[in-house]
């Protein structure tokens, strides 16, 4: 069954289940089709979380990671929450009549954000250009539309830069790429009642459930919010820990990189000659092999400390709402449920026993005592090392990949399986070795 397919039959029971089922989500007997669209929601989530494909590229990476100011018609205005680099999609380019000075204007993101900072141009700092500058608009739903309104309409709700440059033999081409850092999307935190910048994943999940113009807030209102859970795992997000930063590599990491390195020669070069491909695909092989016989060697590490969990993301792609959450609740363990009428948050995280199940609570009826069964999943190719993909704050924001490793399982099973993981919303390493370890 295709996942589309699959995704739509699950709704559609969701929606009956829901409708003819209706205490299930709190509401009065009877056929109730608000309780049906609850439902369909639910079994919705359950079948995307549970048949999750690879998430498709978005735009906030282009080829070798480097940044283009994009033009299309057709492209989603970016969702931003935290700080990363962007490009932006290009709306406005004049030329002077000698071709000396270019002026463009650059729609960023939803706004209204925060700032835009080290911006460049051909990713060189605006300021070190001369004759060029730019003016940053930071999405206020007040801020006043462009002088040539006329001519290229508003940019209601965005933030956007009109940069003016001048060529030199610093500053070339038919059109130079302007970059920036982007502090993100102002957020209400309801535990201050604050509006300002915000970092703090289940705030900024709250804001994209409520929000009218880019999220779910059309379907959605805060009295459908178990605002106290919300609230419980912003502070589990927000508290400070201490965590070790490895300076070196160690014996097995090194032999990893090599593997990494020989993967992507062979990947890159579909012309080798067969004899050439074996050779390279035994010496894989071979490293691998080696991976289980290494001790895991301690290596020098730095003490540093952050909040537990962060959000930094770019929502850019042309997806659905539930691929949206979907990533944003992959940054810190997070997922959403029911809880009577209200959406609640939780977080996978040590807390106390709420039910302890046993056979006699669970295996009885009032006609008598039914007997349990159950089959555990087989774990021959569950992955034993997780290769964890976030984008790094301390490399301007390229792709990064760490790894995690069960190494008494790779022995015990006498193999290494490898998934590789992508976390779009991460830009510490600290917190993707935390969730692959999770």
């Amino acid at each position: 069954m295709g996942k589309s397919t699959g995704k739509v039959i699950a709704s559609v029971a969701g929606l009956f289940f829901g409708a003819f089922n209706p205490t299930a989500f709190g509401y009065e007997a009877g056929v109730n089709w608000a309780a049906g669209v609850m439902g369909a929601s639910l079994f919705g989530t359950i079948w995307a979380a549970t048949h999750q494909g690879k998430i498709p590229s978005v735009d906030t990476r282009s080829n070798f990671d480097v940044l283009q100011n994009t033009a299309n018609a057709d492209a989603r205005i970016p969702v931003i929450y935290g700080t990363r680099k962007w490009g932006g999609f290009e709306t406005w380019h004049s030329t002077s009549k000698d071709k000396k000075t270019l002026t463009k204007d650059v729609v960023l993101c939803e706004g209204p954000i925060d700032s835009a900072n080290s911006v460049k141009a051909n990713n060189i700092s605006i300021g070190s250009l001369s004759g060029c500058s730019y003016v940053f608009h930071n999405g206020s739903p007040t801020q006043d539309p462009p002088d040539n309104y006329d001519t290229v309409g508003g940019y209601k709700n965005c933030a956007w830069i009109r940069a003016q440059l001048e060529s030199s033999d610093q500053l070339q081409g038919a059109n130079p790429t302007m970059t920036c850092v982007i502090k993100g999307l102002l957020v209400n935190d309801t535990r201050a009642n604050t509006t300002a910048y915000s970092e703090n994943p289940a705030m900024c999940l709250r804001d994209y459930l409520l929000n009218k113009r880019y999220g779910l807030g059309r379907w959605l209102t805060s009295d459908m919010i178990d605002e106290d859970s919300f609230k419980e795992c912003a502070d589990y997000c927000d508290e400070v820990i201490a965590y070790y930063v490895p300076n070196t590599l160690s014996s097995y990491d090194a032999v990893q990189n090599k593997i990494t390195a020989l993967q992507q020669e062979l990947d890159a070069n579909p012309g080798y000659s067969q004899e050439t491909r074996d050779n390279i695909q035994d010496s894989i092989d071979s490293l691998k092999k080696s991976l289980l016989t290494i001790s895991t060697q301690p290596v020098s590490q730095e003490l540093v400390t952050s909040p537990r969990y962060t959000l930094n993301i770019i929502l850019a792609d042309k997806q659905s709402h539930i691929d949206d959450i979907q990533q944003i609740l992959a940054a810190f363990g997070g997922f959403l449920v029911f809880n009577g009428d209200k959406i609640s948050l939780r977080m996978e995280k040590d807390t106390s026993v709420s039910y302890a199940f046993t056979d006699d609570t669970i295996c009885s009826t009032k006609e008598g005592r039914v007997d349990i069964k159950w089959e555990t999943t087989s774990l021959a190719d569950a992955p034993n090392q997780y290769i964890m993909k976030f984008y790094d704050l301390k490399n301007e924001y390229v792709g990064v990949k760490v790894q995690v490793n069960d190494f008494g399982n790779q022995r015990e099973r006498g193999k290494v399986v490898t998934k590789e993981v992508t976390l779009d919303g991460i830009t510490n390493q600290s917190q993707a070795l935390r969730l692959g370890r999770m």
